[in-house]
């Protein structure tokens, strides 16, 4: 019952529903669900809703290639470039009260009501990417966006407004 909640209110929420009813359809964020939402926001609060479900892949495809939690997965070391100078949630509290930030925060509610659980974010339309970076933020690709042995780009599996995508990982496609 609560999947189904979850995706019906997805669903309002990527149609021209008014704001109130947006912000009626979502309860206060737990925590957990406000780490998510910021690394989202942090991450790609200047990108389409595609861009946002993108990000939000990556985090999931992470949960299963590792096995952790998708608040244990943001906050790694290194992991993503907006927690790595010491922010905390205090420090981006602000941008949940942005536009971007309602479903940003629907896609955090559905990541973590995906640890234990069927997964609610679709791996295979993210085309299972695991890495990403910004193309505003790097001027190059980093290191890891090369074949260790042959020093040749590795191929994205997308390319969404300023961000790359690749699946580093291999596995079952």
């Amino acid at each position: 019952m609560k999947r189904f909640t979850l995706i019906l209110t997805i669903l309002v929420l990527n149609t021209q529903a008014d704001e109130v009813i947006k912000k009626a359809l979502t309860p206060p964020l737990t925590m957990h669900e406000k780490i998510i939402a910021c690394t989202i926001l942090l991450e790609a609060r200047g990108e389409s809703k595609k861009g946002q479900y993108f990000v939000a892949g990556v985090i999931a495809q992470r949960m299963l290639n590792r096995g952790l939690h998708p608040t244990t997965i943001c906050r790694q070391r290194k992991q993503f470039s907006c927690w790595n100078d010491g922010k905390t949630v205090a420090d981006c509290e602000h941008l949940l009260k942005t536009k971007e930030a309602t479903y940003a925060s629907l896609l955090a509610r559905a990541l973590n009501m995906s640890y234990r659980n069927k997964l609610l974010i679709d791996v295979n339309y993210t085309q299972q990417a695991d890495h990403y970076y910004s193309k505003k933020m790097m001027k190059k690709p980093p290191y890891w966006a090369f074949d260790p042995i042959t020093k040749e780009p590795i191929q994205p599996v997308a390319v969404v407004g300023n961000h790359v995508f690749y699946r580093l990982k291999k596995g079952e496609k």
